[in-house]
Parts: C-alpha cells; structure tokens; sequence
C-alpha cells in the first residue's frame, strides 16, 4: 500500500486543481483513506470490546453501529426530484400539443408520447425525418 501511495503522492501533489481528472484521483484517495481508517478504528473498537466484554457484546456493537451508519447514509443521500411538470400544460405550450383537438390530448398514449418528444426533441426530430425519408422513398419512387 505505501508503494502506491508513494507513486501516486507526486501526481497528486503537483496536480493543478482545475483538472478534473486529478481531482476525482484526489478525492478517490481520500475516500480510499477514509475507508480504511474507519475500518481500522472499526476492528480496534472490536477488538477492545471483545477482550473487555466478549464476543457477544462486539458483535452487537459492531452491528449497532454499522445499522446507525447505514442510517445517516440514507438520511444524507439526496434523492432524486421527481419533474412535477403537468402534461396538460405541457401539450398546451407545445407546439404539436396545441395542434392536437382536445380528444387527443386527453388520450394517456399521445399524451406520454408528446412528453417523450418534448423530453428528447433532437432524438425525436431526427427519428421523424428517417421516418419520412422512408416514407417518401417508398411512397414517391418511380419503378
């Protein structure tokens, strides 16, 4: 382990802060650290409350404390936001949506079609014109 330490030290140490490849190195190798010292500290707390007070009571602390760890984890975590855009007024600000009679926009299929459109227009556009080309290739061509 200190052989890689000492090969990385200086790629680390001279790494200008703007990179971020180096930065994600850095914050890796701090995360690295993190980890095992927290292990170390995890086997010496172990280890000092199995020689105090018995196997039984270290494994239960050590379970203890990983299940509170495990806790704060999730509690940090941030979750992902949900897009709370309504679909109705999506189809209204769109321009495809307001062309569409009001049946249409009620249906569930063109209305998750119109958001799958709006979400991805570049992918959708160039999908459209593949479409018609083929369309217009079999439809007009001369034989």
């Amino acid at each position: 382990m200190l052989r890689y330490a000492t090969f990385l030290a200086p790629y680390l140490l001279k790494a200008p802060h703007r990179n971020p490849v180096k930065l994600l190195a850095g914050f890796t190798f701090a995360y690295v650290l993190m980890f095992l010292g927290s292990a170390f500290l995890f086997t010496a707390g172990f280890i000092w409350t199995a020689s105090n007070f018995g196997y039984d009571v270290a494994f239960a602390v050590g379970g203890i404390a990983l299940f509170i760890s495990a806790f704060i984890f999730l509690a940090v975590l941030e979750r992902p936001k949900k897009n709370k855009r309504a679909s109705k007024e999506n189809l209204n600000d769109d321009p495809i949506g307001s062309l569409l009679p009001d049946t249409l926009k009620q249906d569930p299929t063109i209305q998750s079609l119109i958001k799958q459109v709006s979400d991805n227009p570049i992918i959708s556009s160039l999908a459209a014109l593949i479409i018609g080309l083929f369309l217009a290739r079999e439809l007009f061509e001369e034989t």
